[in-house]
């Protein structure tokens, strides 16, 4: 069994997943909470600049460095434009959760039990691949340690959320009247 196998959940690229899982299973426990969010904010910031296409460039940089500077802005925005989904939303929000706990936590950082349970399981994307697990037990098998089940968690997280783009400039105009 691989990863290509998770073809059981629609849209889901298995490269995008399997590069996903190569970087973050060479990180520590907290590296790879931190690498998952760094890589989710540059799919967000690159997401808003494309949507962000009037005006200067100036005013374009003022909004992604001030308004827009934090993730937990880039995800709000996000959401409220319609970008991602409530689900994903959530579970991003989680993710942000987690990391600002293991970010702000002096000494060694383990991803325990304790820390899947509140932070993982309530997940859309854990009861996704649990239900897929269920079909073909790939990427976490019962009885696997709590650090599996995060890091494959976070690779299909941000591989889902890499599935969303804004419209084409042209269905923008279109949508709401207003050109360039």
């Amino acid at each position: 069994m691989t990863v290509r196998d998770l073809s059981v959940i629609k849209g889901l690229d298995p490269k995008t997943i399997e590069e996903a899982l190569v970087v973050l299973r060479r990180e520590s426990d907290r590296g790879a909470i931190l690498v998952a969010i760094a890589i989710l904010d540059s799919v967000f910031a690159g997401r808003l600049e494309q949507l962000l296409s009037h005006g200067n460039s100036d005013a374009r940089s003022r909004l992604l460095t001030r308004s827009f500077n934090s993730f937990a802005s880039k995800v709000d925005v996000a959401y409220c434009i319609g970008m991602i989904p409530k689900l994903l939303y959530q579970d991003i929000r989680l993710l942000n959760k987690l990391r600002n706990q293991c970010a702000h936590e002096w000494g060694d950082f383990r991803v325990t039990q304790q820390i899947v349970d509140a932070y993982i399981e309530p997940m859309g994307m854990k009861h996704a691949l649990d239900a897929a697990n269920e079909v073909n037990p790939i990427l976490f098998p019962p009885g696997c340690p709590p650090r599996q089940i995060l890091i494959s968690t976070l690779a299909a997280l941000i591989t889902f959320a890499n599935l969303f783009k804004p419209l084409p400039r042209a269905a923008v105009t279109e949508s709401t009247g207003v050109d360039g």
